[in-house]
């Protein structure tokens, strides 16, 4: 099992799969970063109907036991702070690159924005693909979203296309950003 063990404002984080185990602690912390995120720019009932739908701890669950899915989950102690998710699923008609997969979510909380632990997560995530044989990542990103846009450029990911996003019953316009796992 791969584990990470780095420092970041004064304190030591692991990251460490995801396991069965992890399931509940993975539901809350995506319900809070999620809400933390994007709860000021959307309707409560969109918000509360993605959450149900997207992080119930069952959900959590299948996804962790899905092999299709690679998750990884930032520690502080016995605190989860950041996660990553990778999908080897269904990919975006706007990828040309060969071999991708989805960084379906990369979220922290904002507590540890800044922290470096960002760059953790997703250097982690890109090292994983590649581990994996992925050659392209791929994800969307919500066009509101500045801060997670810019975090993206800094990385290498460039805008290839747009898709439709549901939150809830509201139809969202996400940008669809790629990259070589490997930058030439």
């Amino acid at each position: 099992m791969f584990k990470t063990t780095k420092r970041t404002l004064n304190q030591i984080f692991e990251i460490k799969p995801a396991i069965k185990a992890d399931a509940l602690q993975l539901s809350q912390l995506a319900r809070h970063t999620f809400v933390e995120t994007f709860e000021a720019s959307n309707a409560k009932e969109d918000i509360s109907l993605y959450l149900e739908t997207n992080f119930s701890e069952a959900q959590q669950l299948a996804e962790i036991k899905d092999p299709r899915r690679f998750i990884e989950i930032a520690w502080i102690k016995d605190k989860p702070v950041g996660f990553f998710h990778l999908y080897d699923g269904e990919v975006d008609p706007a990828i040309e690159g060969n071999k991708p997969i989805e960084l379906l979510r990369l979220y922290l909380d904002s507590k540890y924005h800044g922290s470096g632990l960002g760059h953790a997560l997703i250097e982690r995530s890109l090292e994983l693909a590649r581990i994996n044989g992925f050659k392209t990542i791929w994800l969307g990103v919500w066009e509101h979203n500045l801060r997670a846009q810019n975090f993206y450029k800094k990385w290498g990911f460039t805008k290839i296309g747009e898709h439709k996003f549901i939150l809830g019953k509201d139809s969202q316009n996400d940008f669809v950003l790629s990259r070589p796992i490997l930058l030439p």
